[in-house]
Formats: structure tokens, sequence, C-alpha cells
């Protein structure tokens, strides 16, 4: 019977000792039982930064690296797994700008002009690809 909420991310492995005893002649006989506790996909990828604020000359060449974002997932092994999105605040898919989904650069798409568009908001969604999601 388990008391409470096992967790990897605080304990994977437990050791217990079972005793095993004779009631007639009580004598007893122990055996050290290890149990490795398997990482569930019970984390969401935590952005290090919820706000990223960037100042981009409209010079910069196309396919220039503006930004890599990153996160953490305390969960492990293929449930630490992540790729990102980058879309407008309407969610669809952004004009000037892309973002490698397995890494987290934001590159620049396309030709930026200061006096068509001088402000650019839109979110990087980090999807978390452990199993199950």
């Amino acid at each position: 019977t388990v008391e409470r909420r096992i967790d990897f991310e605080s304990v994977s492995l437990y050791k217990v000792i079972v005793r095993a005893i004779d009631s007639v002649s009580s004598k007893w006989t122990d055996a050290l039982v290890s149990i490795s506790i398997k990482d569930a996909n019970d984390n969401p990828p935590q952005f290090s930064h919820h706000l990223y604020e960037l100042n981009v000359s409209e010079a910069t060449a196309i396919s220039t690296s503006i930004l890599t974002v990153t996160t953490n997932d305390l969960d492990t092994g293929i449930n630490a797994g992540v790729t990102y999105q980058a879309q407008d605040m309407n969610g669809s898919m952004l004009e000037d700008f892309y973002i490698i989904s397995d890494t987290g650069i934001l590159v620049l798409k396309k030709s930026l002009d200061r006096e068509r568009q001088d402000k650019h908001d839109f979110l990087i969604v980090a999807i978390d690809t452990g199993k199950p999601p």
C-alpha cells in the first residue's frame, strides 16, 4: 500500500526490507527489495523568462538568429522533450519571424521595415512532447 503520492522527481528509488517469519518456529529471513520508480510526464515545461523584449535593427539580415528561448521540464528522458511554436496574438503564423521548433531559436524571416511596423507582439508556445502529453 502506498501512503502518499509517489514522485520520481523527489525519490526515484526505494529500498525496502521484507521479513518473513515462521509463526511456528519463530525463524525468520530478510530480503532487500529495490523499487525503481519510472518517470511519468507530470511536469509541464516552464519558460526561463515570461516576457522577452528585444530591439532589432531594420538592417538585420534575413535568417539572423535574434533570440533563443529556453524552458525547463522537471521530467527526465523523453518526458522532458519540448518543441516550440511562434504565433501572432490571434494564433496565426508569423510573417516576419519563425522559430526552430526543436531549439527555440527565433529567426528573422524577412526584412523589417520600421515605417511599416515598429512593434511586433507575438507568443512563443512550448509544447510538452512527453508521453502522454
